[in-house]
């Protein structure tokens, strides 16, 4: 008996607290697609860039230890130093391929460079120049 009597006891307990919550936040009984309304806000932004370095960036972005920024692209490697970009294309004493896929800075402050059909790259900041590997 004393089980019973707990027991709706309980459910008259939960039924006047979810009545005063339902109340309290102003939605009624016969408005239950309030709450889903609620749920289901759209949020929207739009992305927009900071500067334009000229190219379409396809992967990735590193800064330097010097504080150039490296872009990776389809056409070439990218860097800005803050006033104005840097190309870095496909030929002779540069890149073996213009699509750079990855970017990485060494702890001796050499950038590798991975590419798209030219394989890795290495360009050196104190010689000024790119050695395919």
């Amino acid at each position: 008996m004393k089980n019973l009597i707990y027991k709706l006891l309980t459910i008259l307990v939960f039924f006047f607290v979810t009545i005063n919550i339902l109340l309290a936040d102003n939605i009624s009984l016969s408005q239950p697609n309030k709450v889903d309304a609620i749920q289901t806000k759209e949020i929207s932004f739009e992305f927009r860039q900071a500067f334009n370095v000229g190219v379409e960036v396809n992967k990735d972005i590193i800064e330097d230890s010097d504080g150039f920024l490296w872009f990776s692209s389809y056409k070439g490697l990218v860097r800005y130093d803050g006033y104005g970009t840097k190309f870095f294309k496909a030929g002779p004493n540069s890149l073996s391929a213009n699509f750079v896929s990855d970017l990485f800075e060494d702890s001796d402050g050499l950038i590798w460079i991975g590419t798209k059909g030219g394989g890795i790259n290495c360009y050196d900041k104190k010689t000024l120049s790119t050695l395919p590997l």
